[in-house]
């Protein structure tokens, strides 16, 4: 099969075994597998293709030197009502406005992003309008501004929200690995590469939301909706615990982040500005190698068959991976966190070790959405509004934090961090918040884990859900009660395949028999006679 070279290379990197082959070939005859492994090989493979190239674009938009402070520079600013604001300040703050706003209108706004996924590409389109339009305006902010600025922001919610809503659904340890891969790609491209080329890096930068877009647009459709028919659910008080001293945490990061592109005078062109995106490459591949060898991992635990992975108590497993794999990176961090805390102390400059602490601290972006989109998952939140509040509030934060209050709070007085004291009231606060971070993940973990050995103890009757006496009198096969269950509890049946590892035409083909059997004709009097 003819390929570019490009496409060929990114294919065969991403060209991992399907976990489910192993399933599969239990369940079919020899012909059937081999037409189903190619099907969903082709389908598989430009998936991971599309998510590998559309968040390679998407974490793009988080770093600020590459899209805000070239659309809005925090030393420019535009007078409203006889008060001279930053046109950063201005663009956060409709952020925010319109952030509300859909955080209200969630379960409105929520099966757009499976459903509707026209909107998401228009809303993308829109992004790459504003940012050309702001590019090309060349006196000071008039409609220009306004028109790009509420067009920027319609495209970065609707790209956040519609990816955060697909992870959510589709929460696995490759995806872990296939994000952390396009997170490295996306600092080799936009850091490494595209700065020097003048022209490319402006194209790129003009594009990001309309190929992330666009590349959302050509995943695969997910069948169903499953999150528009949950019902809403509070997140445990320790894992709740946990997502706020990780946040808080990420946010202290932005504090040292503000001090040292403050006093280094935030000049991209310094020689530790470069040092720190190098540092930052060297992080993003730690990262990628722990995502690799956890998804290895448990790829191996699955083709041995163990216990962990029967059922559909695999996706409550693989949730559980998500933290610890989180948690593996988030440690790993630290290291580099406190590093550079060392230097700074021991140097008593923020010049190189400051550096060092903000390359780390741009993996907590990563690292946070990860874990947003692994308690999504498996508590069965509202993806939208947990998003909204945890992940976009924190970025308005941390951006407010870095680019607004501190560099305010340095040009006031100078010395509040730079001196001895100041840097050790900082270290401290890492200090205790590293430690509080750490407890609660492992209690979180462990938790789960109690959780998961708990259900793997219950026959498999009261693992499905449906009564023994139901399954006696209708005649339903472990699998077919098996896909009833999951059907019955708003699973769609393409994520009914996924979780038990089976195909969709035989998912459907189960539900139909099931339907026989039990002389039922919708979902409803599914529900209500197995129940």
């Amino acid at each position: 099969m003819h390929r570019d070279f490009l496409p060929t290379m990114i294919y065969g990197i991403f060209n991992f075994r399907l976990i489910s082959a192993f399933f599969a070939l239990c369940l079919m005859t020899e012909k059937d597998t081999n037409l189903y492994h190619e099907h969903m090989e082709k389908i598989v493979n430009k998936e991971r293709l599309l998510i590998v190239l559309g968040m390679t674009f998407f974490w793009a938009m988080f770093r600020h030197p590459t899209i805000m402070q070239r659309m809005f520079p925090v030393g420019k600013t535009l007078p409203l009502a006889g008060i001279d604001v930053s046109l950063f300040a201005v663009f956060l703050g409709m952020l925010f406005i319109l952030g509300v706003v859909a955080f209200f209108f969630a379960d409105k706004l929520e099966p757009f992003f499976s459903e509707k996924k026209i909107v998401v590409l228009g809303c993308s389109v829109l992004g790459s309008l504003g940012i050309i339009a702001n590019f090309s305006e060349q006196q000071g902010p008039g409609f220009a501004f306004w028109f790009s600025t509420v067009a920027f922001v319609l495209g970065f919610l609707a790209l956040y929200l519609s990816w955060a809503s697909y992870f959510t659904r589709r929460f696995s340890l490759e995806t872990i690995f296939v994000l952390a891969v396009s997170y490295f790609i996306s600092l080799v491209l936009f850091s490494a590469i595209s700065p020097n080329i003048p022209t490319l890096h402006l194209f790129l930068i003009e594009i990001i939301p309309f190929a992330c877009g666009l590349c959302f647009y050509l995943l695969p459709t997910l069948e169903g909706s499953e999150q528009a028919m949950r019902p809403a659910r509070e997140i445990p008080k320790h894992k709740l615990a946990y997502v706020i001293l990780f946040i808080a945490f990420l946010l202290t990061g932005s504090l040292t982040r503000g001090i040292v592109d403050a006093l280094n005078d935030f000049s991209p062109l310094a020689l530790l500005y470069n040092v720190r995106w190098i540092i930052s490459l060297f992080i993003a591949l730690t990262m990628c190698g722990i995502c690799g060898l956890r998804y290895v991992k448990f790829t191996k635990q699955v083709d041995a068959g163990e216990d962990i992975c029967e059922g559909f108590n695999i996706q409550k497993y693989e949730s559980v991976e998500g933290e610890r794999t989180t948690l593996l990176c988030w440690i790993a961090l630290m290291v580099f966190f406190f590093a550079g805390m060392a230097v700074i102390v021991l140097g008593q400059t923020y010049s190189l070790g400051g550096h060092i602490v903000v390359a780390a601290r741009s993996g907590l972006d990563f690292l946070l959405w990860i874990l947003l989109c692994s308690i999504a998952s498996s508590e069965r939140v509202r993806t939208t509004r947990m998003f909204l509040l945890c992940g976009i509030l924190t970025e308005i934060a941390s951006w407010v934090i870095s680019y607004l209050l501190i560099p305010r709070q340095l040009l006031a007085n100078a010395d509040s961090f730079a001196t001895a004291s100041g840097q050790s009231v900082l270290f401290s606060l890492f200090f205790l918040l590293a430690v509080l971070t750490l407890t609660f993940g492992a209690l979180s973990i462990l938790k789960e884990n109690a959780a998961i050995s708990e259900l793997s103890m219950k026959t498999p009757e009261e693992e499905q859900g449906i009564s023994p006496a139901i399954i006696a009198q209708y005649k339903l096969s472990k699998r077919e009660a098996e896909v009833a269950w999951l059907f019955a509890q708003g699973y769609s049946l393409s994520k009914v395949a996924s979780t038990l590892f089976i195909s969709i035409g035989t998912a459907q083909s189960h539900i139909k028999n099931v339907y026989r059997k039990l002389g039922v004709h919708n979902k409803d009097e599914l529900i209500e006679l197995i129940k």
